[in-house]
C-alpha cells in the first residue's frame, strides 16, 4: 500500500510535491495502490521512478504547461515524467500520455483501457503480460519496448514498419489498425501481416521498395554439387561485396511445381540472374519456365570452361535478354572477370530492356 505520507504530501498539489522530491532526492516515494481519479492540476508532478505498482489513474489531469490543453482531448498526463517508475499491475482507463516520458517504465501486468501515449517516449519501457485495450502508440518512441506475454486489442501503431517489439509466443494483437486516425479504418490480427497491408495500401512506399529491390537483387541458379560449392560461394559473396542482394538456389533435388513458382517469383524480382549451367539437370526446367515469361530481366549464363553446354540450350539464344555464355577456366578467373563478363553486361542489358521506349 501507498506511504500515507508520500500520499498527503502529492495531496498538497504539484507545486509541494516537485518541492519536497527536489529536497530529497534518495527516496522513493510509494504511491502503490494510489487512485488518481478526476485530480486536476496545472503543474505537472515528477513521477520519476516513483512506485506506481497496483495504482489506479483514471481521467487525471495532471498539465506540464500553462497553457490548458483542447478540451477534446479529455483527461490527460501531459507531459508527465514517469521514467523508470514501477507501474506494475497499474490499472489506466481514459487518459492521455501525450508527450510523456515513461523510459524504462515497468508497466507489466498492467490494464490499460482507452489509453493514448502519443509522442510519448517509451523507450525500454515494458508492457509485459499487460493488457492493452483501444490504445494508440501513435508517433511515440518504442525503441526496445517488451511486449512479452501482453495482449493488445484494438491498438495504432506508430511507423508500423519499424515497429520491432520484444515479443514471444505469447504476445497476442488483434485489431492493428494500419491506416490514418482520420481514415476508414483497416485492421488485421497479426502483426507481420500488418506491416504488409500497410506496405499495400501506401503505393507511395509499395513502388519505393519494388524499385529498392529490382535494382539489388540477382538470382543464382544453378547445381552446384559439394565439390563445386565453392562456386556458389564465390559468386554470392563477390555480389554481396558489391552491395547486391545474392538469392541462391541450389538444386540438388528434381524440381517441383511450387519451387519452379518461387522461382519466378524471384526472378521477377531481380535486376539480373545469373545461371551456371554447367552438369545442368534441373536447371533447364526452370530456365524454360521464366526465361520466355520475363522480357524485361537480363539473364547471363555462365558455363565452366572445360564443359559443354546442354543440347537444349541454343533454344534461348534466340531471346534478346540472355546474353552470350560466358566460360570461367577457375575461381580466379571468374573473379577477376566478375564486373568486366558478368555483372557490367548484364546491368547494361537490365538498363536497355527497362529503359522507357519513345512514343
Amino acid at each position: 500500500m501507498a506511504n500515507p505520507e508520500h500520499v498527503e504530501m502529492i495531496g498538497k498539489g504539484a507545486a509541494v510535491w516537485n518541492e519536497w522530491r527536489q529536497a530529497n532526492p534518495s527516496v522513493i516515494p510509494d504511491l502503490s495502490g494510489f487512485q488518481f481519479i478526476w485530480k486536476t492540476s496545472t503543474l505537472c508532478p515528477d513521477l520519476s521512478g516513483v512506485n506506481l505498482a497496483n495504482a489506479y489513474l483514471k481521467g487525471a489531469f495532471l498539465q506540464g504547461s500553462d497553457k490548458d490543453w483542447p478540451d477534446e482531448w479529455g483527461p490527460h498526463f501531459g507531459r508527465a515524467d514517469f521514467s523508470g517508475a514501477n507501474m506494475q499491475g497499474i490499472t489506466i482507463i481514459h487518459d492521455r500520455f501525450h508527450s510523456s516520458n515513461l523510459r524504462g517504465a515497468d508497466l507489466s501486468g498492467a490494464s490499460l483501457i482507452d489509453v493514448s501515449f502519443e509522442k510519448a517516449d517509451l523507450t525500454a519501457a515494458s508492457f509485459a503480460g499487460s493488457e492493452l485495450s483501444n490504445v494508440s502508440f501513435v508517433e511515440a518512441i518504442v525503441e526496445n519496448i517488451d511486449l512479452q506475454g501482453a495482449k493488445l486489442k484494438d491498438v495504432r501503431l506508430p511507423d508500423i514498419q519499424r515497429w520491432n517489439p520484444k515479443r514471444d509466443a505469447a504476445t497476442e494483437m488483434t485489431g492493428i489498425a494500419v491506416t490514418a486516425e482520420h481514415e476508414a479504418t483497416v485492421a488485421v490480427d497479426d502483426l507481420d501481416l500488418a506491416k504488409l497491408v500497410s506496405l499495400l495500401l501506401d503505393s507511395e512506399k509499395l513502388r519505393k521498395l519494388i524499385n529498392l529491390l529490382t535494382q539489388r537483387v540477382v538470382l543464382i541458379l544453378g547445381r552446384f554439387d559439394q565439390e563445386r560449392k565453392k562456386i556458389l560461394d564465390l559468386i554470392r559473396e563477390q555480389l554481396r561485396s558489391r552491395g547486391y542482394l545474392a538469392i541462391v538456389f541450389d538444386f540438388q533435388k528434381p524440381a517441383r511445381r511450387d519451387l519452379t513458382e518461387t522461382i519466378q517469383m524471384l526472378a521477377q524480382m531481380s535486376r539480373f540472374v545469373v545461371a551456371d549451367i554447367t552438369e545442368a539437370k534441373s536447371i533447364p526446367q526452370e530456365l524454360q519456365v521464366v526465361v520466355p515469361n520475363l522480357p524485361s530481366v537480363a539473364f547471363i549464363p555462365i558455363l565452366k570452361a572445360d564443359h559443354r553446354e546442354y543440347a537444349m540450350f541454343e533454344h534461348f539464344r534466340r531471346y534478346p535478354w540472355v546474353l552470350p555464355i560466358f566460360l570461367y577456366r577457375d575461381e580466379r578467373h571468374l573473379t577477376e572477370s566478375l564486373d568486366r563478363d558478368i555483372i557490367d553486361p548484364a546491368v547494361a542489358k537490365s538498363d536497355e530492356l527497362t529503359a522507357p521506349r519513345p512514343v
